[in-house]
């Protein structure tokens, strides 16, 4: 439908161009003057087409993030970088809040890859409060509207944010620590 709406257009574009060709020039001069027009109307047609679909593209917002705790974290990831992966505990039921920070943390050796145009791989790992185990490593998948765990198969919805800053359940978390101190007494 799209298409032939251009070609349409093109139709029209060129029945114009041909008729503002000066009838005084000779007849080779006409085709010329002619095919030039069309060519330019095409590859403008073509530009405003390109243009269109870019457009589209860059309003879909940058990062996807977990709707949901998964391995118990919030997670969000920029898809075009390879190593953009943030992440941040929530206590509520949801990712829109955060009761660490301040801020999402930068996560350690992070890794993002495209098994398929669709399938998003992320790997990375989380520092534990532990001697017998530091760190955690974490396999995610984002595939269609969903992220899994490679471990467990635990899936969570996901959703798409503009940016990350994602507020923490109360302002304590993002004041100084002296000011947290002199706020509790």
């Amino acid at each position: 439908m799209f298409l032939s709406g251009l070609l349409g257009l093109e139709k029209v574009a060129e029945s114009e161009i041909l008729s503002d060709v000066v009838a005084e020039r000779s007849p080779m001069t006409q085709v010329v003057i002619a095919r030039r027009r069309r060519r330019t109307v095409f590859l403008l047609l073509s530009l405003a087409v390109l243009a269109c679909s870019a457009t589209s593209q860059s309003m879909v917002p940058r990062y996807i993030t977990s709707a949901s705790p998964i391995e118990y974290l919030c997670v969000a990831v920029d898809p075009l970088q390879k190593d953009g992966v943030w992440w941040w505990q929530s206590f509520t039921s949801g990712c829109a809040t955060r009761s660490t920070g301040p801020g999402v943390f930068k996560a350690d050796q992070a890794t993002v890859s495209h098994a398929t145009r669709s399938t998003v791989v992320i790997t990375f790992r989380v520092g534990m409060h532990s001697t017998t185990e530091p760190f955690r490593e974490i396999h995610l998948v984002i595939e269609g509207d969903s992220m899994h765990s490679i471990a467990s198969g635990a899936g969570v919805p996901v959703v798409r944010r503009d940016n990350l800053d994602v507020p923490p359940i109360d302002g304590s978390l993002d004041r100084p620590r002296a000011d947290r101190r002199r706020g509790e007494r």
